[in-house]
């Protein structure tokens, strides 16, 4: 399967995606990043083999046009992999490129901050929503994203929560003895 991932490669959350897709079979994992030092994360990585980095924008620049530039980047990779899946992560910004490039299936991973606290200006606002709608499952780490998310215009059928930490159905530990 080719997969595409879109986000900043020195998360944690993008590394342990890469790592399960390349444990579980041989994955052709694609990484659209703007972070020249997580390529170089990536050229360390001796058993990630059939991971593509492709690094997108000028680095440093904040500024508009370097954000559009990223938007058509994006958009032409993705075009040129033509992967079965677009996975981006965050939705300010990967996520607005990924949405950008129109490719389906797109799924959309927030990770509370990009929803909840980092959506000050009009502009942005407007770029989160569009993204959310433009992804065909957006996925969030607990019930408060979700009720967020919701509020956002986002379709509770295409909203698919993830929790962290243990399930108490499946793991229970004997008591121990003292």
């Amino acid at each position: 399967m080719r997969i595409c991932l879109v986000g900043n490669l020195n998360s944690i959350h993008m590394q342990r995606f890469i790592r399960f897709f390349m444990d579980k079979d041989q994955h052709d994992v694609h990484i659209i990043t703007s972070s020249p030092m997580a390529i170089l994360w990536l050229s360390f990585q001796n058993d990630l083999v059939n991971v593509h980095p492709h690094l997108i924008g000028k680095h440093g620049s904040r500024s508009p046009f370097n954000f559009l530039w990223k938007m058509i980047q994006t958009r032409r990779i993705i075009k040129s992999i033509y992967p079965d899946v677009v996975h981006a992560h965050y939705a300010f910004g990967p996520g607005t490129f990924a949405a950008f490039s129109g490719f389906h299936p797109f799924v959309l991973s927030t990770w509370g901050s990009d929803i909840l606290i980092d959506t000050g200006s009009f502009w942005k606002r407007l770029l989160i929503r569009y993204a959310l709608r433009k992804a065909d499952a957006v996925t969030c780490e607990d019930r408060f994203v979700k009720d967020r998310l919701l509020n956002l215009g986002v379709k509770e059928d295409r909203v698919k929560p993830f929790n962290f930490g243990v399930d108490c159905t499946r793991f229970k530990p004997s008591r121990m003895s003292s």
